[in-house]
């Protein structure tokens, strides 16, 4: 009988705590049961849950490690791996494989699924193979590598079980890990077209550079694709700043849980209930909730001392900017939750973004 594997990346130094991100919300609330529903959860880059030194110290180092994770894409092949020996020792045919993630996070998902589609699954027993394959996955410009396509095929076709992502739900994936030196672009990251159902919640008022969205393609991507704007910030989207600053955040983690259970995700509803909205310990979801801003401190020196790598997937080519707290750009026609066009007819806090 089949089952579900569900596999939950969290974002960039979020893990379990007191403020915690709308995956570990999501994660929270599955139903597990072996043979039925399994889940696995992988805490966010540049988490440092390890760290026990004095408070100041602790806190430089893990600013440090959300740098290292933010511009040079630190950690996110480690994550990728975790994930793709779970499902290696748990997937049997047949089996629906779920996945979410928030952040970079996300991008480990979608990288999860890019994996798969290039591999499949090994068979169980075979990890000293998977970091040979990671290797393989990561090849510079691997999408005109000749020699690690031919590899990557014959490893498929003697070690690996097909398999097709039933279901991928990210909050505001960001663009390609490791902005700061040589970004990363993994294969089918970008193109999933092995992915048969695919949510994305995006952030309108985000506007760090080290933050721009990565759309999938709607050209070639996954099957069955919604990418849905929400009113606030990054966080305001995939969460993780705490319940007191949450309103806004319920709104995606609403709609994520709807989404997914449409397509036979089995959740607690008690438990989804209670993490989606129940006074006091966990705020209603408000489409006219406080805007909690990222650009501030650090992160304004770093728009315009930090470069942008970008590569563009159409010429081949890279190109560098900075980014001096601009707007992220919405395309002409993308979608609107219901929630940001409530905020926008009520007037409220003069919401009126020229983004959209």
């Amino acid at each position: 009988m089949s089952k579900n594997i569900v596999i939950c990346c969290d974002g960039t130094s979020n893990e379990f705590g007191r403020k915690n991100s709308n995956v570990v919300h999501l994660q929270s609330a599955l139903v597990r049961e072996p043979g039925v529903q399994e889940v696995f959860y992988q805490p966010g880059l540049g988490t440092a849950g390890e760290i026990d030194w004095a408070p100041l110290v602790g806190r430089v180092f893990r600013k440090m490690k959300d740098i290292a994770a933010l511009g040079f894409g630190y950690g996110l092949l480690h994550n990728v791996a975790n994930c793709y020996r779970f499902l290696m020792e748990h997937y049997d045919a047949g089996d629906r494989v779920y996945v979410f993630g928030f952040s970079r996070g996300a991008y480990t998902a979608r990288a999860l699924c890019g994996m798969i589609q290039m591999f499949g699954i090994f068979d169980r027993g075979n990890d000293v193979s998977v970091d040979y394959a990671i290797e393989l996955f990561k090849r510079k410009k691997a999408q005109k590598n000749d020699e690690a396509w031919e590899i990557a095929g014959r490893l498929k076709r003697d070690l690996g079980r097909p398999c097709k992502p039933h279901f991928v739900g990210v909050w505001d994936t960001v663009a390609s890990v490791g902005h700061i030196w040589d970004p990363l672009d993994l294969p089918f990251t970008h193109k999933s077209k092995d992915v048969l159902v695919a949510r994305h919640a995006l952030a309108i008022d985000e506007k760090r550079i080290m933050f721009r969205p990565n759309l999938w393609a709607t050209d070639g991507g996954p099957k069955d694709l919604k990418q849905v704007w929400f009113t606030g910030a990054h966080s305001d989207i995939g969460g993780g700043l705490g319940e007191s600053n949450a309103s806004l955040a319920k709104l995606s983690l609403a709609w994520m849980f709807r989404e997914a259970e449409a397509h036979g995700l089995m959740v607690n509803p008690k438990r989804r209930d209670r993490v989606c909205g129940d006074p006091p310990d966990y705020p209603k979801p408000d489409p006219l909730g406080a805007i909690n801003p990222s650009l501030k401190g650090i992160w304004w020196a770093i728009e315009y001392a930090v470069p942008r790598f970008a590569f563009n997937l159409r010429t081949g080519k890279k190109s560098v900017t900075f980014g001096r707290g601009s707007r992220r750009i919405i395309a002409d026609g993308s979608t609107l939750h219901a929630s940001v066009v409530n905020r926008l007819a009520s007037k409220a806090h003069n919401y009126a973004p020229a983004n959209i």
